[in-house]
């Protein structure tokens, strides 16, 4: 099988790569297509119409708290299969290490990291 391969850039920087420690396949046209890593383009307007907020935040009551931050994992695998141009079939089947990472660049977009979530 021939992998797709494009040349999008991220202002000058490479599009973000999230390398799979496990392989998924996906049913192609020619059969199966196995996927070793996820390939993400910047978010456009669109998106946000499309796969929602993946975040919610939370004022605190007290003014000294930090704002909390609630994750919102359905959003975040539409977001994840979206910018990577993978079925979110292919999202749900990813282990919690890969998973955590490919969530880890979605927030990265939104200007969020894992520390502001925890």
């Amino acid at each position: 099988m021939s992998e797709k391969k494009t040349k999008q850039k991220q202002g000058s920087n490479e599009e973000p790569v999230v390398k799979l420690t496990k392989p998924l396949e996906r049913g192609s046209d020619g059969g199966l297509e196995t996927i070793d890593k996820l390939i993400f383009r910047e978010p456009i307007g669109l998106d946000f119409e499309q796969c929602g907020e993946p975040f919610n935040i939370i004022p605190q009551d007290d003014d000294d708290a930090p704002t909390k931050i609630e994750l919102k994992p359905k959003a975040i695998n539409r977001w994840i299969a979206q910018l990577a141009g993978v079925p979110i079939g292919v999202v749900r089947k990813m282990n919690a290490t890969d998973r955590q990472a490919a969530m880890g660049v979605v927030l990265k977009f939104m200007g969020k990291s894992a520390e502001d979530v925890a």
